[in-house]
C-alpha cells in the first residue's frame, strides 16, 4: 500500500486528503518507511525529523477534520535542502564550519509551505558548491526519486541541481531570477543562485512552484510573478509553438527531443549562441568572487566552531583550513584573486560584461521564440573533458527560468535529461512544453 501511495500524483494525494479517503499521518508513515528502506543504501538524509513529522501530520489531520482553513498543499510530506533554513533544524550546508548551527528562523519557502510535513535536511555538496567534475547526486533529488518524499527544495546555481534530479528521473525547475524569495538560503552566490520545487513529474512542479513563488519584502531582489495558477495551460498542447535549437548543442544527444516537439504540433529551428564557454568562464568568475564575498562571514568568531589561537589572524587562519573543504578554498582563492585592485579589471568586470552580452543575445532570441531547447550536460563531460555546467550556467547568468526533464534512457539505461530555458516569468509555457515533451517520451 505504501509503494502504491507514494506512486500517485500530488494532485490526487490531495483530492485523497480533502475526502478523508488519506490522512496525512498514513502518507507521512509511508515517506518514513522508504526512508527507513532506502536510507542505508542512498545516505541522503543527514538530518531527519521523523518524530516531530508524525506530530505535525497528526495536527494537520484534526485541523483538517475540524474544518479549520489549511494551506493548498498541506499535510504532504516534503524533504528541504540543508542549505535552506528550517527553524529549530541543523543548517550545516554540508560544511564542518556549521557543525551543531541550529537554524534560528525559517525561509521564506518553508513559511509558505507551513502545513506540509518536513522531514528533515538533505545532502549537498558544501555550501552547493560543486567541488568535482563528477560531483554527487544531490539529496534533494534522490530523495524524491526514491519516494522518500513526495517533493523537495533544492536551490541552483550553475545547474548542479538540475541536472541531478534528471539523472535520477525528477523534474526540477530553476525559477526567474526574483520569482522565488532567497530569505533564509545560504546562497553561495546570490545573484546567481535560486531556489526551486523538485517533483516527480511536471503537474507536480507546477502546483509547488505556485505555492513557493511571489513577493517578499525580506528579499531585496524579490519580485511579483503576474502568473496566477501556473498549471492551467498544461495539457493545452504545443501546436504552433516555436522552440529553438542552439545549433553548439545538435550533437548532444537532444534528437529524441526534437522529434517529439515536430510530431506534437511546434515548430524547432537552430540557432547561433555566442562562445558558450566564454560565457563558462564568466560565470566561474563571478561565482567565485562572490562565494569570496559571502564566505567572509565564517571567520572563526560566530557560527559555534571556534579554533584556538594565540591572534587575530592566526584565528582566521587556523579556523578556515580546519573547517573548508578543498572546493570552497579554491573558490576563496579565485574570488580573492579576481576582485583585487590589480586584477578586478581584467576578470571581474569583463566577466560582468560578459554577463550583459550573453543576458541581451539570449532575450534577443527569446523574442522570437517560445523556448529554447538544451542539453543539460556535454556527452564528454561522462569522459573527463567539457566541463558540465557548460549548457546550464547560461540560464544562471541571464536569471532565467530553466526547466530539467529526464526524457527516456541512454544506452547504458541512465535516464537522459534537457532543459527548456525561457524569457523571465515564461514558467508557464515552460511547464506547458515540458509537460507535453513529458507525455509522449517517458
Amino acid at each position: 500500500m505504501s509503494k502504491e501511495l507514494l506512486s500517485m500524483g500530488i494532485s490526487a494525494l490531495l483530492s485523497a486528503l480533502g475526502k478523508g479517503g488519506l490522512s496525512s499521518a498514513e502518507l507521512t508513515a509511508a515517506c518514513l518507511a522508504s526512508v527507513k528502506e532506502n536510507e542505508p543504501r542512498l545516505g541522503v538524509f543527514p538530518t531527519l525529523d521523523a518524530e516531530r513529522a508524525l506530530e505535525k501530520a497528526a495536527e494537520i489531520d484534526t485541523r483538517r477534520m475540524r474544518g479549520e482553513r489549511l494551506l493548498p498543499l498541506a499535510g504532504l510530506p516534503m524533504a528541504l535542502a540543508d542549505n535552506i533554513m528550517a527553524k529549530g533544524l541543523p543548517t550545516t550546508c554540508a560544511s564542518p564550519m556549521l557543525e551543531g548551527f541550529i537554524s534560528p528562523y525559517n525561509a521564506t519557502v518553508v513559511d509558505r509551505l507551513a502545513d506540509c510535513i518536513l522531514l528533515g535536511k538533505t545532502n549537498i555538496d558544501e555550501f552547493g558548491l560543486r567541488s568535482t567534475a563528477t560531483s554527487p547526486t544531490q539529496g534533494a533529488a534522490a530523495a524524491v526519486a526514491a519516494g522518500e518524499a513526495l517533493f523537495a527544495l533544492g536551490s541552483d546555481a550553475d545547474g548542479l541541481t538540475r541536472q541531478s534530479a534528471a539523472l535520477c528521473g525528477a523534474v526540477f525547475m530553476k525559477p526567474t531570477y526574483g520569482a522565488v524569495s532567497r530569505y533564509g538560503l545560504v546562497a553561495l552566490a546570490p545573484s546567481l543562485e535560486q531556489i526551486g520545487p523538485i517533483t516527480r513529474n511536471v503537474r507536480d512542479n507546477a502546483l509547488l512552484l505556485s505555492a513557493i513563488a511571489g513577493l517578499d519584502r525580506r528579499d531585496a531582489t524579490s519580485k511579483a510573478p503576474q502568473w496566477g495558477e501556473l498549471s492551467p495551460q498544461i495539457g493545452q498542447g504545443i501546436t504552433g509553438m516555436r522552440v529553438a535549437l542552439p545549433t553548439e548543442c545538435c550533437q548532444e544527444g537532444l534528437s529524441p527531443a526534437v522529434h517529439a516537439l515536430k510530431e506534437l504540433g511546434a515548430t524547432v529551428e537552430e540557432i547561433k549562441l555566442p562562445d558558450l564557454s566564454c560565457a563558462l568562464a564568466a560565470h566561474d568568475v563571478i561565482l567565485s568572487a562572490e562565494a569570496f564575498s559571502g564566505l567572509a562571514r565564517f571567520d572563526g568568531i560566530r557560527y559555534r566552531h571556534r579554533a584556538g589561537a594565540a591572534s587575530l589572524a592566526e584565528l582566521y587562519e587556523k579556523h578556515r583550513a580546519e573547517r573548508f573543504g578543498d572546493g570552497v578554498k579554491h573558490r576563496i582563492l579565485l574570488g580573492g584573486l579576481v576582485l583585487s585592485q590589480q586584477y578586478r579589471e581584467i576578470y571581474y568586470e569583463r566577466a560582468q560584461a560578459l554577463r550583459t552580452a550573453l543576458t541581451r543575445t539570449l532575450l534577443e532570441q527569446l523574442g522570437r521564440y517560445d523556448a529554447i531547447l538544451m542539453p543539460l550536460t556535454p556527452r564528454a563531460a561522462c569522459h573527463g573533458g567539457y566541463r558540465r555546467e557548460l549548457y546550464t550556467a547560461p540560464a544562471n547568468m541571464a536569471g532565467l527560468p530553466a526547466l530539467s526533464l529526464a526524457l527516456g534512457k541512454s544506452g547504458e539505461g541512465a535516464p537522459t535529461g534537457i532543459q527548456l530555458v525561457g524569457k523571465p516569468f515564461a514558467e508557464p509555457t515552460l511547464y506547458r512544453i515540458g509537460a507535453a515533451l513529458e507525455e509522449v517520451c517517458r
